[in-house]
This record gives structure tokens, C-alpha cells and sequence, in this order.
């Protein structure tokens, strides 16, 4: 998914093809606006986070990546 790829890339501020959550959390406002909620940023990187390893490979992320609902 082209789109999920883009999304990784830029979530991954220093390229080295891992998203760690402080990488999510800095970007979770861009994608998720008006979601400040810290629980559910938790969950959402919990979710992308399969191998519970506290990074996000770019394979996990376009498996399980979250997409954003209307009003969510």
C-alpha cells in the first residue's frame, strides 16, 4: 500500500527503517488531528508494534497500520 509506505517514511525521521514510538508520538498529531489522548496513541502503536519489541519495522506498520476514522 503505497500510501502506508509514505506514512512510514515520514513517521521514520532518521531513515533507518524503524518507527519507535517517540517517532509515532511526534508524528501521531499529523495523522490522528485532534486525537490527543495518550491512551489511545499507546494502543494504536501497540497495535502496529506486533513483536511487542518497542519499534515498528515497515513491514508491521503497513500490515497493521490503523487508519483513521471520521470522528475517531
Amino acid at each position: 500500500d503505497r500510501q502506508a509506505k509514505e506514512m512510514f517514511v515520514a513517521m521514520d525521521v532518521d531513515s533507518d527503517g524503524i518507527v519507535t514510538k517517540d517517532e509515532f508520538s511526534a508524528a501521531y498529531p499529523r495523522y490522528y488531528p485532534g486525537d490527543r489522548r495518550q491512551d489511545l496513541l499507546d494502543k494504536r502503536f501497540s497495535e502496529l508494534d506486533i513483536k511487542s519489541s518497542g519499534k515498528v519495522s515497515q513491514a508491521e506498520f503497513i500490515a497493521n497500520r490503523y487508519e483513521p476514522a471520521a470522528g475517531d
